[in-house]
């Protein structure tokens, strides 16, 4: 479905008239001519930022600041930059991809250090966790299994739905009319994802994932810092 050029106001006014005046989403997406990726993409944004920038987050072009979809901070900007000046010519997605492309060719042992999780959760398998000794030492994917107590669970909705609906699936959660994560024990979250497909919210989709990386190493270092 080809979108229909639309300003940034009366993108704002359709996502009213479905989170505001409670029209459906598959009604209002018919009316204008755009899919319900185009809408959910927009209300993501509308509802990443304060009322004063909503407009301004759902135009398309010349975003400035932290508007801008490519917006990076000056602690990210400091690792480009030194990047930049070892490669001059390389991006740091093509480093990262040459990298991981020469070890499973080469099946050569590379050694990152890194403070960025990013980098490690792409390129490593094998992770060595140091504060003044080695606390772990083994696969990133045990360290996830041992570690992470909880799973996230992410579910969209075809229409948008009330908080007072969530609550009694679980108490730790992020919540927007149509799109919400809960924070649950590993062994409860195929259970609670079949109770609430079998409810009577209006379900587009399901996805059930890890706790990030670097969530995890930052708990386990407190743990180590508070003995």
């Amino acid at each position: 479905m080809s979108r229909p050029c639309l300003t940034p106001q009366k993108r704002l006014a359709i996502l009213k008239s479905v989170f505001e005046e409670g029209q459906k989403v598959s009604v209002v997406c018919r009316k204008v001519g755009i899919s319900r990726f185009t809408f959910y993409n927009w209300a993501k944004k509308y509802h990443s930022t304060t009322t004063t920038r909503k407009v301004s987050v759902l135009s398309d072009a010349h975003l400035k600041g932290e508007d801008h979809p490519r917006f990076v901070s000056s602690k990210s900007t400091k690792l480009i930059l030194d990047l930049v000046l070892r490669h001059p010519l390389w991006s740091s997605h093509k480093i990262s991809d040459f990298l991981k492309k020469y070890n499973q060719e080469k099946k050569t042992t590379i050694i990152l250090t890194s403070h960025y999780m990013e980098d490690i959760e792409k390129l490593c398998k094998r992770i060595i966790i140091i504060n003044q000794e080695i606390f772990y030492d083994g696969l990133l994917s045990d360290l996830i299994e041992k570690y992470a107590k909880n799973k996230i669970l992410q579910i969209t909705f075809n229409d948008p739905v009330e908080e007072k609906d969530i609550k009694k699936f679980g108490l730790d959660y992020k919540f927007n009319p149509i799109e919400v994560s809960f924070k649950l024990p590993r062994e409860e979250v195929k259970e609670k994802a079949r109770e609430i497909l079998s409810s009577n919210l209006p379900v587009d989709d399901i996805m059930i994932d890890e706790v990030e990386a670097q969530s995890i190493i930052r708990n386990i270092f407190q743990k180590v810092d508070k003995r």
